[in-house]
């Protein structure tokens, strides 16, 4: 999978200065006010400070990523908010020493897990599927990546799919036959976005970034990679973590857990969107899971750990049975 990333030279920047940097912008924003650090989080290509001043707790987010620009995160959510979708405040963002930052309010409930009831599993998948319905309303200029203005940098949504998930390495490598290849590239071609105006995506769609009450209703929509193109990326993503889930924890494909979740969070998004999704969109979806799943297939096979790789061969066996299924 070809996508833009943190360099380990980035990275080691971003951890070695993080808290220099995240003092320095407390205490910009919040002058002589008292403030106190109550948490560290340490993610992959991030740093996460919980804070606590005199009106309450606040969330610091730190990142070098490329594609992590805090003015469209900040911009993301404004718009996600007036949609009535639950997201965190932003109250400053910029970037200080290369590492950007955005300090937000805090939020309730807790980042999605497979801990909680089954009931409660089914209430987060239907507001994941109503919320990313409205997000779908809007508009954006270009395709792919933003740029620091929030225009996507590419010309059309092919063209994405071209630059960052080309999977020609993958009939390379045997791990489908040539049928199954000649399939995927002709989703691919029925993927084409028919539409000349773009929307914005969320880009991250994912369990993690969805903060759940104890009944399980989201309280917060968090961690947007903004990008430009068609609404059912963010669909599939759902859909391509709920797999990737569903490989990590050995079950199989038509496991009906998963399945029940996938369901769910499908229906509520027809019916907030108001009819069934057209074939041509079904396809699409089926497309994007499949491509997002082979790219996730190849990070994972790199690793080269046992665990890894076990996860790795069953994400690979649910896209071939639902190339099958295709």
């Amino acid at each position: 999978m070809i996508r833009p990333r943190t360099t380990p030279d980035q990275l080691q920047h971003l951890f070695a200065s993080g808290d220099s940097v995240a003092e320095e912008v407390l205490r910009m924003y919040f002058g002589g006010l008292y403030f106190a650090v109550l948490k560290k989080v340490k993610r992959p290509q991030a740093v996460v400070y919980i804070i606590k001043n005199q009106s309450g707790k606040a969330v610091l987010r730190l990142s070098c990523s490329p594609i992590y620009n805090v003015t469209n995160i900040a911009n993301s959510y404004r718009r996600y908010s007036q949609l009535g979708v639950p997201v965190p405040t932003p109250k400053v963002s910029g970037a200080l020493n290369d590492i950007q930052y955005i300090l937000m309010n805090y939020v309730t409930g807790e980042p999605f897990t497979f801990d909680i009831a089954e009931a409660a599993q089914q209430n987060a998948a239907a507001d994941a599927g109503r919320y990313l319905t409205r997000l779908r309303q809007l508009p954006c200029e270009g395709f792919g990546y933003l740029d620091v203005a929030g225009v996507g940098i590419l010309s059309d949504w092919s063209e994405f799919l071209q630059t960052h998930y080309p999977l020609t390495w993958i009939r390379q490598r045997g791990y489908i036959t040539q049928a199954e290849s000649d399939l995927l590239h002709a989703l691919k071609r029925h993927a084409e976005y028919p539409e000349a105006q773009s929307r914005l995506l969320h880009g991250d769609y994912k369990f993690k970034n969805l903060f759940t009450n104890s009944d399980g209703t989201i309280s917060a929509i968090t961690d947007p990679q903004p990008l430009a193109g068609d609404p059912l990326w963010d669909f599939a993503t759902f859909n391509h973590f709920s797999y990737r889930e569903q490989a990590r924890q050995g079950r199989s494909y038509g496991d009906s857990l998963f399945v029940n979740i996938r369901n769910r969070f499908k229906e509520a998004y027809e019916a907030e969107l108001g009819r069934k999704l057209h074939m041509s969109e079904v396809r699409s979806v089926i497309c994007y899971e499949i491509i997002t799943g082979f790219g996730k297939v190849e990070d994972l096979l790199k690793g080269r750990l046992d665990e890894v790789e076990g996860e790795s061969r069953r994400m690979l066996e649910y896209l071939r049975q639902k190339l099958r299924e295709v």
